[in-house]
């Protein structure tokens, strides 16, 4: 059988075998798709480290909506937003303004470790972004209407790349907004 057949059938084995769905509602405002099995991640170390720094309804829109599920965390946090034409592609600028200047190594040179892409699913735009191999996969998920953002990171040991990067297209191809 040709190799690349071989890869194709492996990696649709994984992706049903790891996303096997379980819908979440982000606070009415839209639903998106997890492993089965996700659960509400409740770290209490972790949830204590974000409360040294933020307070009140900060704190509970980071730790409302944080989920755990083989071996991955999922955080989201949602916001309704004012936004222009080029909304998305102004914060990617300004993101890879940051994230750029912090990717060089001690000597200087660039490490080519900052990645990020703009993606249209399902007519929301979506910028992707982050480091590669870090085991931590960002987005930024603008809505059809442009009125509400979705935020989500979702975190796991580089050793698991291959299945969280699964798991993270299809969580981007499941996002949905309510009307």
């Amino acid at each position: 059988m040709n190799l690349k057949i071989s890869v194709l059938l492996v990696l649709m084995i994984i992706s049903n075998l790891c996303f096997a769905q379980e819908t979440i509602s982000i606070n009415n405002q839209a639903t998106l798709q997890l492993p089965a099995g996700a659960v509400k991640y409740t770290d209490k170390k972790f949830i204590a480290t974000l409360s040294e720094t933020f307070s009140g309804p900060v704190l509970e829109a980071l730790t409302k909506h944080i989920y755990q599920a083989d071996g991955i965390i999922f955080r989201f946090v949602i916001n309704t937003v004012v936004s222009h034409k080029n909304y998305v592609p102004d914060k990617k600028a300004s993101l890879d303004a940051v994230f750029m200047e912090q990717d060089v190594s001690e000597d200087g040179k660039p490490q080519h470790q900052y990645e990020s892409r703009i993606r249209v699913i399902n007519g929301n735009e979506i910028l992707v972004y982050g480091f590669k191999e870090s085991g931590r996969y960002n987005f930024f998920c603008l809505s059809k209407d442009r009125k509400i953002v979705l935020m989500g990171e979702l975190e796991t040991k580089p050793e698991y790349s291959t299945k969280t990067a699964i798991v993270f297209n299809n969580l981007l191809e499941s996002i949905k907004f309510s009307k």
